[in-house]
């Protein structure tokens, strides 16, 4: 925990956690509470009720749009050159805008390496490597770069992503349909990732980086049967780019600034191709995302306990989508440059006080509008173990995710990006509070915080609901909620226990009558207890994890509409619960030399296991109708069930060597 509020981790440092034979950014920080992942994804992370589209993801300060691999399930983001991890669940600086739920800020190594660091290292999803080198003392680049197997070593690992991943998709729905025996299917999915980085320290005032990063996941995939002259197909690239150059300058033991430059470029393309159907299904869909930035920070330290920052920020993005179908084209391109300057107050006075007090304002151009975001982080510090905190702010958000429904039967990332403007999609505002209290004594730390968020701008289109899926409605959303977190350390075992109470309702005046009804990703309780004991070279985790189930609308039966089309009759909106979710993950690593040198190569052994007892957890409940024509040439409809089931055990294999 660190004295802004945020938490900080150190990925490449902390000690094993359970369920993962190695580090992985974006599921190890599900372990505070306030995040959750309903989905069981790394990337799914709601975050104090906040969608995961509502949360700024940084990585050098380049703004991401695509943070995970494998649909999800793995984070884009290598290890083991991460430096630090900043997490902010509220109370944000002024320096971080254009999200208004939670940021998860990511630096990769700052220093100069004084001699060449690397590693090696494979598991049953992936193999990685990294290098620290440096040029001069001066100077010195970083590289990192992973690779899926999955394409080339099939290993249980993978089959179990597999069934996870492509449950009700048109993928398995051609296996199912088709003899097995009558039928040949060609599939390949692998995953990428590179980063490198330049750093320079030019004088003892001036500093230097120049960092890029790229992510790839792509899916290649032909299902063919005999009779039929043309096969399925499905192909799906995405790809994230990213290059930032950083210049931060001291110009005297009171002032210094720091000028960034950014550019970013999501690209995601989908061809799917259906013959199998009494008309053969063509649908085509693209989202591409490019985006320059300039960010300039200064700080001015006044005296010991004053320090003012000021700030400008400058970001243009150019969001344009594509869905098409047989019957369908819709089509947006649109620009936002956006225009920002921010200034905060930090005031600390010793063993008293710690103050963040800021403003930020926003000039959205495509809206020629501006919008004022105050914000205030505090907290007062009674003796050496006790702290009482608090903070208040404002933010707003000028792009979200949309739920499109022509690739809704293909299943996966059936989300596209798209900016507010004037005539549709609102700005989403957010109001947030919160309040707590800190301690820590005799190894005792415990964390607690009540918190609130209304947040205004959401349509049916954002929170995507089955049984509204012609309608457009707008509508707000109001969390209410606790975090509590228990650590206790002895000796070489720690144990630490999460716990969330958490309220989501959403009003849209079109749905539910205008009465409040469940969020979507509503979860009311939260629960997880984690344990670590190290002994000699060895570290064991064990973690439990448990939540209440989230809401989902029944479905009622099907009847005929006034132009003869099927569809189905929906119960009230998130009426319904699923069954509650639990899992125990387990992990061990065993580090060790290759000999007794000095200078022997260090090794890693893991092993992990995640959902030991192999619970079937019920993730998504949703319904679909399958027509059929029966002897009489009559089209009669069935109401048809769909289930997505979390991850089965599955186990991980880690090896690792590091110079």
């Amino acid at each position: 925990k660190t004295k802004d509020g945020s938490v900080k981790m150190n990925p490449n440092k902390q000690d094993i956690l359970s369920g993962l034979a190695e580090p992985d950014i974006l599921q190890g920080i599900q372990l505070l509470p306030g995040i959750e992942s309903p989905s069981e994804t790394a990337s799914g992370l709601y975050i104090r009720g906040g969608s995961p589209d509502q949360n700024l993801i940084l990585w050098d300060g380049i703004k991401l749009y695509n943070s995970d691999h494998f649909f999800g399930l793995l984070s884009a983001f290598n290890p083991y050159i991460t430096d630090n991890v900043k997490i902010y669940r509220s109370g944000a600086k002024p320096k971080y805008g254009d999200r208004i739920s939670g940021i998860i800020d990511i630096s990769t190594d700052k220093k100069i390496p004084k001699k060449i660091e690397g590693g090696l290292g494979i598991n049953m999803t992936h193999v990685d490597a990294f290098l620290k080198i440096p040029l001069s003392k001066k100077t010195g680049i970083l590289f990192s770069t992973r690779r899926s197997i999955t394409d080339i070593i099939p290993t249980p690992t993978f089959g179990r992503f597999v069934q996870r991943v492509f449950q009700n998709t048109s993928l398995n729905e051609n296996q199912n349909t088709f003899d097995p025996n009558f039928s040949e299917d060609d599939g390949r999915f692998y995953f990428t990732d590179a980063t490198l980085k330049l750093i320079s320290h030019l004088s003892e005032k001036d500093k230097i980086s120049i960092s890029s990063l790229y992510t790839k996941n792509n899916l290649d995939y032909s299902f063919n049967v005999q009779g039929f002259d043309e096969g399925s197909s499905d192909k799906l690239n995405i790809e994230n780019i990213g290059i930032t150059s950083h210049w931060g300058r001291i110009w005297n033991p009171a002032f210094s600034s720091n000028t960034t430059l950014y550019y970013s470029e999501y690209d995601f393309v989908y061809n799917g191709s259906n013959p199998f159907l009494e008309e053969t299904l063509v649908i085509t869909k693209e989202n591409n995302i490019k985006e320059f930035g300039l960010n300039f920070h200064s700080d001015l330290i006044i005296n010991n306990a004053i320090t003012l920052s000021n700030g400008y920020q400058f970001f243009s993005n150019q969001v344009t989508f594509l869905l098409q179908d047989n019957d369908f084209t819709a089509r947006d391109n649109k620009k936002g440059p956006t225009h920002t300057i921010y200034s905060g107050l930090n005031y600390k006075k010793s063993k008293r006080w710690y103050l963040d007090i800021g403003v930020r304002a926003n000039y959205y151009s495509a809206l020629s509008d501006v919008f004022i975001e105050p914000r205030i982080y505090a907290e007062r510090i009674f003796g050496d173990h006790f702290r009482l905190k608090g903070s208040a702010e404002i933010r707003n958000q000028a792009i979200s995710q949309i739920i499109e429904f022509t690739t809704l039967d293909f299943g996966l990332e059936n989300q596209v990006w798209a900016l507010s403007d004037e005539d549709g999609l609102p700005v989403l505002k957010s109001d947030q509070l919160s309040v707590g209290f800190l301690y820590s004594k005799n190894g005792w730390n415990i964390d607690v915080d009540f918190y609130y968020k209304n947040i205004d701008g959401f349509t049916s289109l954002t929170r995507g609901f089955q049984s509204t899926s012609e309608s457009f409605s707008e509508g707000n959303s109001e969390i209410t909620g606790i975090d509590i977190l228990l650590k206790k350390k002895i000796r070489k075992y720690t144990t630490w226990l999460g716990y969330t109470y958490s309220d989501t309702d959403f009003t849209f005046d079109d749905l539910n009558q205008g009465r409040s009804f469940r969020g979507n990703n509503d979860i009311t309780h939260s629960f997880t207890w984690s344990h670590l004991y190290t002994w000699n070279k060895l570290q064991f985790s064990l973690g439990w994890k448990y939540r209440t189930g989230i809401p989902f609308t029944n479905a009622l039966g099907i009847r005929t509409d006034d132009e003869g089309e099927f569809v189905i009759d929906y119960d009230t909106v998130n009426a319904n619960t699923l069954p509650d979710y639990h899992r125990l993950d387990f992990s061990v690593l065993y580090n060790f030399k290759f000999s007794k040198k000095e200078n022997a190569l260090d090794g890693k052994l893991g092993f992990s296991i995640l959902n030991v007892y192999s619970k079937r957890n019920l993730l998504d409940k949703s319904f679909s109708t399958v027509e059929t024509v029966d002897d009489n040439n009559i089209t009669q409809a069935e109401l048809r069930e769909l289930n997505k089931f979390s991850l089965g055990i599955t186990p991980n294999l880690v090896f690792r060597v590091n110079f």
